[in-house]
């Protein structure tokens, strides 16, 4: 049973480890993962490592070739787009349930939070981090909590993505405008209001994103060198 327990923790380390290198953007799309370099980087063996890889497959961010070669998973466009619909129905669906539950010490947090994201703009692995906080919170007033966990999924796959974005073009979205008169929305308590809200502003920021990874899914095809330039007049919400 020792082993059983020491097996578990070492795989949760190995999970954290990689799922942490996805998301921060420090392991790139189609990044080929050695589980032996990876034990030993963490000096532990290989079998918690395959667990854990087989553990991030299972969540959509390494995808597992038949050969048993493991890679940092690269989305389309396509599928980034599909995953920014699915979000963008979902929040619009937790802000309506929020609203409904909103109170005054919840929307001070809110706004607390926005302040707290604010202060990051010049770190962009931070500011998206503190604005998933802040969304999240949205979610979180809702009594739907089995919502607010699938929103928070799409969020996580799409985070490397918007992250390598950011990294070459060093931008976030205009400076507080667009969270302000989300948060205003619901302070109206007016449900159609804050959900119409809520849908532009999920909706109309990944379009900037969406083009990117088109131009960057046809670059890598023709000339995989060429350096892209950023589309879309959106930022990122």
């Amino acid at each position: 049973m020792a082993f059983d327990g020491a097996l578990a923790t070492a795989q949760q380390e190995a999970y954290h480890f990689l799922r942490d290198q996805i998301l921060s953007g420090e392991l790139t799309g189609n990044s080929r993962l050695n589980p032996a370099e990876i034990a030993d980087q963490l000096g532990i063996s290989r079998m918690p490592v395959r667990e854990a890889l087989r553990q991030l497959d299972a969540e959509g961010l390494v995808t597992m070739r038949p050969n048993r070669a493991a890679f940092v998973s690269q989305l389309s466009a396509a599928e980034v787009e599909e995953l920014f619909e699915i979000r963008t129905a979902l929040e619009v669906m937790a802000v309506g349930h929020a609203v409904r539950h909103l109170t005054d010490d919840s929307l001070a947090e809110l706004i607390a939070l926005k302040e707290r994201m604010d202060r990051a703009r010049n770190d962009n692995f931070e500011w998206v981090k503190r604005h998933e906080d802040f969304h999240q919170a949205i979610c979180n007033i809702s009594p739907r909590k089995r919502l607010a966990r699938e929103v928070a999924r799409m969020r996580i796959a799409i985070r490397p993505h918007l992250l390598a974005y950011m990294k070459i073009f060093d931008r976030v979205e205009m400076p507080g405008l667009e969270h302000s008169s989300l948060i205003d929305a619901l302070a109206s308590r007016n449900v159609k209001r804050a959900e119409e809200e809520m849908r532009q502003h999920v909706a109309n920021p990944g379009m900037g994103l969406i083009e990117f990874l088109r131009k960057r899914d046809s670059e890598m095809t023709t000339s995989p060198g060429s350096r892209l330039s950023p589309l879309g007049s959106g930022g990122h919400r």
